[in-house]
């Protein structure tokens, strides 16, 4: 199990160190809060049902942001801006807001379809037919057409996106 892990259960809770690793190493086995809390009061170091599961809720809680940071970190590294300071900052961070706070500048945004078809310039003609100014449509959608628009039915659905 990831040390750091432990120990910010451990921070996070207050619980003895030596408690928290056993309950850790315990849920790894797959042994339940109950069945921890009832028979193996001795390795757990005598925890009641409801701090074995505070221990349990934290560490999927850690185990998932350690995991989000892996991704974010492979992203950044991908796009060749990963300083060393901004991963140790990643490294150790522990909130999840403040995380994906650190990652929104390098973070690439998912265009939708009406952005896209603004970009190929079809929103003179979202605009012409919300304004019902054309009689024949296709005929019109064929000024559109453009190396990102290949015909006139996808300019009228580009159009349509928009709209």
């Amino acid at each position: 199990m990831n040390t750091a892990i432990i120990q910010q259960i451990q921070s996070n809770t207050g619980i003895h160190q030596k408690s928290v690793d056993h309950t850790v190493a315990m849920l790894e086995e797959g042994l339940t809060v109950p069945f921890i809390s009832r028979y193996r009061k001795e390795r757990s170091g005598g925890l009641k049902d409801d701090e074995v599961q505070n221990i349990a809720d934290q560490l999927q809680q850690l185990s998932e942001l350690e995991a989000r940071k892996e991704t974010i970190l492979k992203a950044i590294r991908k796009q060749e801006q990963l300083t060393p300071d901004l991963e140790k900052q990643i490294k150790s961070c522990w909130d999840a807001a403040e995380l994906e706070d650190l990652y929104l500048p390098f973070k690439k945004s998912k265009k939708s379809r009406a952005h896209k078809a603004r970009e190929a310039g079809l929103e003179p003609l979202a605009e012409l037919i919300l304004d019902r100014e054309l009689h024949n449509i296709p005929e019109e959608a064929k000024r559109f057409i453009n190396d990102q628009v290949p015909d006139a039915d996808e300019a009228i659905e580009g159009a349509k996106d928009i709209i």
